[in-house]
C-alpha cells in the first residue's frame, strides 16, 4: 500500500512539477544588455530536485517512476497544438534542449538508489568504537511505524 502512494504522489508531484518546467524553460533575461537563457537549466533542475526530493522522502523508486511517468504525459499534451493554435512547447532549439536534457537527466535520476532519509540531529550521534585515539561513531536510524 505504501508503495502506491509513493506511485500517487509521485505522480501528481510530476504533473504540478511537469506544468511549472513546461513554462519556465522558455525564460530568458537581459543583462548589461546582453541575453540571458535561463530557463532550460531551471526547468530542469526543479523537475530532477522534485524527483530526487520524492525518492529520498518515500525511501523507494516508485515516486521517481510516477513522476517520469506524468513528465512525459504532461510534455506529450503540451506539444500537442490546441484547437486555438496554441502551443507551450514550440519547435525552438531550447525546447529540444529541454527535452533531451530533462528525459536524459530524469532517467538517470529515476534510476538511482533513493538518498538516505534525513537525520534528526545530534541524538542519533553514538560512538561505536575508540581505537587509535581516533573516535568512530555511526549514525542509528530511529524506528519508522507506518
Amino acid at each position: 500500500m505504501n508503495r502506491l502512494i509513493a506511485f500517487a504522489a509521485g505522480f501528481f508531484a510530476g504533473i504540478f512539477g511537469s506544468t511549472v518546467a513546461g513554462f519556465v524553460h522558455a525564460h530568458r533575461g537581459i543583462v548589461q544588455s546582453q541575453m540571458i537563457y535561463f530557463g532550460v537549466p531551471l526547468a530542469i533542475a526543479i523537475l530532477v530536485g522534485l524527483l530526487l526530493l520524492l525518492n529520498r522522502y518515500f525511501q523507494t523508486r516508485l515516486a521517481g517512476l510516477g513522476f517520469l511517468l506524468a513528465w512525459i504525459v504532461v510534455t506529450c499534451k503540451l506539444a500537442i497544438e490546441s484547437s486555438d493554435g496554441d502551443l507551450i512547447l514550440s519547435y525552438t532549439t531550447f525546447t529540444s534542449a529541454y527535452l533531451v536534457g530533462a528525459a536524459v537527466l530524469l532517467g538517470i535520476a529515476s534510476s538511482l538508489k533513493p538518498l538516505r532519509p534525513l537525520d534528526n540531529g545530534h541524538e542519533d550521534l553514538q560512538v561505536s568504537e575508540v581505537s587509535d585515539d581516533r573516535v568512530k561513531s555511526k549514525l542509528t536510524l530511529k524506528e519508522r511505524q507506518s
